[in-house]
């Protein structure tokens, strides 16, 4: 076994299976955490760059192939072992999508990454709303949001800020957290009860 093709960005798991894309080559791997068996169910299509997809998320017997250097969401059916494209972000944002963080919300996943197109998912039909989070210049969202009362926390990178996006109204608020500390970066974000906490490192 290649040691690129244990290197990778982001996994997903369901009962004794975990799944991740190789880095450099685009590989779609399996690996049972009982056996202790990899195998790598395929090349993904049309990746002609390293990282074309990076994160991966398991619903009912499917795998979705988050795009990074690449145009549209691959997916990925277990049973049938076959690959095709949902083919619904391609006229959004640049060519290649830099997506990165994934939120779920109940049979939805909200997607969100270099650029300041925010894409909410229906995974039963396939229809999608987009929301516009800052600018094209400022906005980065590079670690995971969480849902919170109906609302979409994210935590812009490198910016003591994050963006409050309610998602019934499509609307957005900009919150700056008061620390006072230089060249750190907003890591992971939790809530509880009334609070919303945040847990910052070095950058």
């Amino acid at each position: 076994m290649q040691i690129n093709n244990c290197t990778y960005s982001g996994f997903a798991c369901f009962e004794n299976k975990v799944w991740y894309i190789t880095q450099n080559d685009n590989l779609l791997m399996e690996m049972d955490i009982i056996t202790h068996k990899l195998k790598c169910l395929g090349k993904i299509p049309n990746t002609e760059r390293i990282l074309s997809y990076r994160k991966v998320f398991y619903r009912k017997g499917v795998l979705y192939l988050i795009p990074y250097n690449a145009q549209d969401i691959c997916k990925y059916e277990l049973e049938s072992g076959e690959f095709s494209f949902l083919n619904i972000l391609s006229k959004y944002s640049s060519k290649y999508k830099h997506l990165f963080g994934i939120t779920e919300f109940s049979n939805e996943i909200i997607l969100y990454g270099l650029h300041k197109e925010v894409f909410r998912i229906d995974l039963d039909s396939y229809k999608m709303k987009v929301y516009q989070v800052g600018n094209e210049s400022e906005s980065c969202f590079w670690q995971d949001g969480i849902i919170y009362e109906e609302k979409l926390i994210l935590p812009f990178n490198k910016q003591i800020m994050v963006a409050v996006v309610d998602l019934n109204q499509n609307d957005t608020q900009y919150v700056k957290i008061n620390v006072d500390v230089s060249n750190i970066m907003l890591q992971m974000l939790f809530g509880e009860k009334q609070n919303l906490y945040s847990v910052i490192i070095d950058s």
